[in-house]
């Protein structure tokens, strides 16, 4: 299955957005919307920190077809762990996959990748504005923020 997203850049303020990114997120999940070019039966994620000074925790990732917005389908999240383990830690530089999870995914669909750190400390990389925005939401919270 092959997905896309845009670039990444560094969190910061957006003018016209009531979006934290700029001043960092705690306790917060944030979640990407992922183009879907092929299909299949399983899905992978792939976690980065790549412009990561020091090492970030990653405490939980979740995986579901978009219905609308921010909402997933009923009955397709999926906690994704990453070598039988929900939490991880990136070394700095470091990318990591998650475990394979069983979800049926139609091509030209889209995924809701959700990602929670509870401790965050530098600056947040966020995908820029344009057709797949995040969102960002307290922790087991239903209240999102759309960050555009």
């Amino acid at each position: 299955m092959a997905a896309w997203g845009a670039s990444q850049v560094a969190g910061s303020e957006i003018p016209w957005s009531d979006c934290p990114a700029g001043e960092g997120l705690e306790n917060q999940t944030v979640r990407n919307v992922l183009f879907v070019k092929g299909g299949g039966s399983s899905v992978r994620v792939r976690v980065t920190n790549t412009f990561g000074t020091e090492p970030v925790t990653v405490d939980k990732v979740t995986v579901a077809l978009q219905d609308e917005g921010a909402d997933a389908v009923p009955g397709t999240l999926r906690t994704l762990t990453f070598g039988g383990h929900r939490a991880t830690t990136l070394a700095a530089g470091e990318e990591r996959f998650s475990d394979p999870v069983r979800m049926r995914v139609r091509a030209l669909s889209t995924l809701l990748v959700s990602v929670h750190q509870a401790f965050f400390r530098g600056d947040r990389r966020l995908q820029p504005v344009g057709e797949s925005n995040p969102w960002a939401g307290a922790a087991r919270r239903r209240s999102t923020l759309r960050c555009q």
